[in-house]
């Protein structure tokens, strides 16, 4: 990274950001122009509009082009990535994306694209297929609008020892809190609240709610208390 500019490291698995993190800490401990942070490329509204000047991705539009229904995905999830992308950049900004395909297509209406194959690097086989290195310039303009907002279906249910709250469809990695008080629940998911629940009289405080994440589910279970005779 430059003088006065930061470098930040980004990928959907909260382990994989840990460990690189902890192996670039121990041998650079005194960078601190470098960043590591979870972030889903499906929505990368807490990084900041046209704040960047470089985005750089090997292979990710890929994996999420290649994902089925059955793991949460979309049709139009690549080019969800894309418009993210293009609304990350400041105009004029680069977009340097490494695929195995042809993205062109997605890619035209926010940027001008030059293509060309990568060769195999001096000493190894060629296989056939080369990968494509898409150098892509930020057309001039707003940051595309409207953005995708993720939306959780919600369920409630109502026990009678606690009360169980379901969220479905919960792609994003970017963590959820609750608070629990004055009889209402509110899930935040990153800064941004998710929901707001009202509760049963007797349901206790936050410091006993319990979460649960499975996949694409949440549950926050909320004990309810004994009421007296």
């Amino acid at each position: 990274a430059g003088e006065g500019r930061r470098l930040t490291n980004l990928d959907f698995s909260h382990h994989c950001v840990q460990l690189v993190q902890s192996k670039w800490l121990d041998q650079y401990p005194d960078e601190r122009r470098v960043e590591f942070a979870t972030a889903n490329a499906l929505d990368m509204r807490h990084l900041g509009d046209q704040n960047w000047d470089l985005v750089l991705d090997k292979f990710a539009l890929d994996a999420i082009a290649a994902r089925d229904a059955a793991h949460g995905a979309r049709p139009d999830d690549a080019g969800r990535c894309i418009l993210e992308v293009a609304s990350l950049l400041s105009p004029g900004g680069i977009y340097i994306l490494i695929s195995w395909s042809s993205r062109a297509e997605l890619l035209a209406p926010y940027f001008e694209v030059e293509t060309c194959g990568i060769p195999p690097l001096p000493g190894e086989p060629n296989k056939g297929a080369l990968p494509t290195l898409h150098f892509c310039r930020r057309l001039a303009g707003p940051a595309p609008s409207p953005r995708p907002v993720e939306e959780f279906p919600v369920s409630v249910e109502t026990g009678p020892e606690a009360v169980v709250v379901t969220l479905s469809g919960v792609k994003s990695p970017e963590p959820f809190a609750v608070d629990v008080s004055n009889q209402t629940l509110v899930i935040f998911h990153g800064e941004r609240e998710a929901h707001r629940i009202a509760l049963p009289k007797l349901a206790t405080e936050a410091a006993q709610a319990k979460f649960f994440r499975k996949r694409s589910q949440l549950r926050v279970t909320i004990p309810l208390e004994a009421s007296g005779s």
